[in-house]
């Protein structure tokens, strides 16, 4: 293959910029609209759902597994992802170890209050 055409299909092949990974904790109504509007963007990359309930696991919402919450920080550590986003008292609430490991692997964890409005839980998370 010519060089000329070596770079031609790196360039298309590249990502136009970093994409920011996310893993929702629970599959309620706030949780969804908030994960089918950033997985409509190009620079975000929905991961997984966690959510406590078996008959859910690995079921699909917007075409990403559901997990339970013990498999949180491997999904995270597996996946690289960049944010944990849950809502006050939707689903499962994430314990302090969980917290530290996901600390320790960078991950920002993000809680937004229930009565948040989609428009600015937008802005909140992908900022």
């Amino acid at each position: 293959m010519g060089n000329w055409l070596k770079k031609i299909m790196t360039w298309f092949s590249e990502p136009a910029g970093p994409v920011v990974r996310f893993i929702f904790i629970d599959v309620g109504y706030h949780s969804y609209s908030l994960a089918a509007a950033l997985k409509e963007r190009d620079d975000c990359e929905l991961v997984a759902f966690i959510d406590e309930e078996p008959w859910n696991h690995l079921t699909e919402l917007l075409a990403v597994k559901l997990y339970y919450p013990s498999e949180l920080v491997a999904l995270c550590e597996k996946h690289q992802v960049h944010r944990v986003i849950g809502f006050d008292g939707m689903g499962w609430s994430i314990d302090e170890q969980t917290q530290r490991r996901l600390k320790n692997l960078k991950v920002n964890v993000i809680t937004l209050p229930s009565t948040t409005a989609s428009a600015q839980a937008l802005a909140i998370v992908s900022g």
